[in-house]
């Protein structure tokens, strides 16, 4: 009988940072140009007789001032965040992780995956499908708590008989049961608890980019025709744990 056990992963998950936003320097920069636009307008047409309260003008000045410095402040810390991601993460260069996948690859009858729930279930099926797409496996976990879950497959299916190594995919239905009827109301039927699907690779190498801190992972996308793992690239902060 084929079997599906839940893993124990040997270190916490990955810490992340989303990378520097441009939004606060292009709304500064973009009221400081505002204003002086409308200073030099006022300039223009103010009452020769009543002309503007110069303390005023200097205060918005100061006051616009003192936001960009804010928003220069910001930027800086946010860039140091990101920096400070990149080289925890280039420690771990070498190292397996779950990153979004649906990829398992089978050897010596052992594949190692995981999934990542939204909230509680109280009912959890893994489906395992060859490349056919057919369901070579089904089974029940039962219940299980919200978060990151690493799990392993032993390779047997549901007739009894060893898959061959290799690539296999794998689907997760997670659901909550609803509540039981009662004299005054019905049953409420059972909903759907997200679940993200998660494979397991190697990290390889970290980049920074436009996009963010990016993570190069090997195997998330399976082997390619000569038993090669296939590299990805994905989001550092979408790398859910270390194993």
């Amino acid at each position: 009988m084929s079997t599906v056990s839940s893993a124990t992963s040997t270190t916490g998950t990955t810490n992340s940072s989303s990378s520097t936003s441009s939004v606060f320097g292009g709304n500064a920069t973009q009221l400081q140009s505002e204003f002086m636009t409308l200073l030099v307008a006022q300039l223009k047409n103010q009452d020769p007789s009543n002309p503007m309260d110069n303390s005023q003008m200097v205060g918005q000045m100061a006051q616009l001032s003192q936001l960009q410095a804010t928003t220069n402040l910001n930027t800086t810390v946010l860039s140091g965040f990101d920096t400070s991601s990149m080289l925890q993460a280039a420690g771990k260069i070498g190292s397996k992780v779950l990153a979004p996948g649906s990829v398992i690859n089978l050897s010596s009858g052992s594949a190692s995956f995981g999934v990542n729930l939204a909230s509680a279930a109280d009912s959890m099926q893994v489906s395992i499908v060859d490349s056919t797409g057919s369901t070579i496996d089904t089974i029940n976990m039962g219940a299980q708590s919200a978060g990151v879950i690493p799990l392993s497959w032993d390779g047997k299916t549901s007739s009894g008989t060893t898959a061959p190594d290799g690539n296999y995919s794998f689907k997760v239905v997670a659901t909550k049961n609803g509540a039981a009827a009662t004299a005054t109301s019905a049953a409420t039927s059972d909903s759907a608890v997200a679940a993200t699907t998660l494979s397991v690779g190697t990290l390889q190498a970290i980049s920074n980019s436009s996009a963010g801190i990016q993570a190069s992972v090997t195997g998330i996308g399976g082997l390619d025709s000569k038993g090669n793992p296939i590299s990805s690239s994905v989001a550092l902060s979408s790398i859910q744990q270390f194993l």
